[in-house]
């Protein structure tokens, strides 16, 4: 387990985490502004609340293990390009995308089946979200302020969508 804010601000550049790490607590990797590299080992589960605030990541893959990921995840990322979802979540936390100025795109796992309110929030440069064939329902607010959003597919299984869903 990487407990809570264990590499915080530090000049960090790159890791890889080892098989046997199953979690990783809350701001783990926060202000980390050099990370641009991460490898997960293949026993992670669980990425706690605010893990990779304003670190500078431009790309990542979350690994088809993870079963969870914390409420602002991904806050204030401003190298951050694309990130794919392989995990096995059925619902977005809070905030998991909030002003990452250069986000251009997102894969959502499948198995996700529900896009929570706030999930994604001030990334003006996001133009395509890819979700999957297993999502039924979009929240109030999921999409908020993202101006350049210009692709996506509602899939078929999809039974709800909310007031100002990508407002």
């Amino acid at each position: 387990e990487l407990t809570f804010g264990v590499f915080s601000h530090t000049n960090i550049k790159s890791i890889t985490l080892p098989d046997s790490l199953t979690d990783i607590e809350g701001g783990a990797f926060c202000g980390c502004s050099s990370l641009s590299t991460i490898e997960f080992g293949k026993g992670i589960k669980n990425i706690g609340d605010r893990v990779f605030r304003s670190s500078g990541l431009k790309e990542i893959i979350i690994p088809d293990s993870v079963v969870s990921l914390g409420d602002d995840l991904f806050q204030e990322c401003p190298f951050l390009v694309k990130v794919e979802i392989r995990g096995k979540m059925t619902t977005t936390p809070y905030a998991l995308f909030d002003n990452c100025p250069l986000l251009e795109e997102i894969i959502f796992n499948e198995g996700l089946e529900i896009l929570d309110r706030g999930c994604i929030k001030s990334c003006g440069k996001l133009s395509k979200i890819t979700l999957p064939s297993t999502l039924k329902e979009i929240k109030d607010d999921a999409v908020y302020d993202c101006d350049s959003l210009y692709e996506i597919e509602i899939p078929d299984k999809v039974t709800y969508i909310g007031a100002m869903a990508f407002a």
